[in-house]
């Protein structure tokens, strides 16, 4: 197994479809649309289709009022 670990930054959109409280906290339930990445694969060695990833992220949440991908 590679432990060879590469950073990059991912930006996912999504949408609050739902909102409630739990145990005396605010959640919201966020629909992350579909999508595909791109990444280089030198970092893996051998990368074959059906391979399985992990990828690790830090989430940094923002409200957007303007954003190209939701315009209709």
């Amino acid at each position: 197994m590679n432990n060879f670990c590469t950073k990059y930054d991912v930006v996912l959109h999504g949408e609050i479809v739902e909102a409630f409280e739990s145990e005396g906290q605010r959640f919201a339930k966020i629909s992350i649309s579909p999508t595909y990445m791109e990444i280089p694969t030198q970092s893996l060695n051998e990368a074959h289709l059906g391979d399985k990833l992990i990828l690790k992220t830090q989430i940094i949440v923002e409200k957007i009022e303007n954003d190209l991908f939701w315009k209709s």
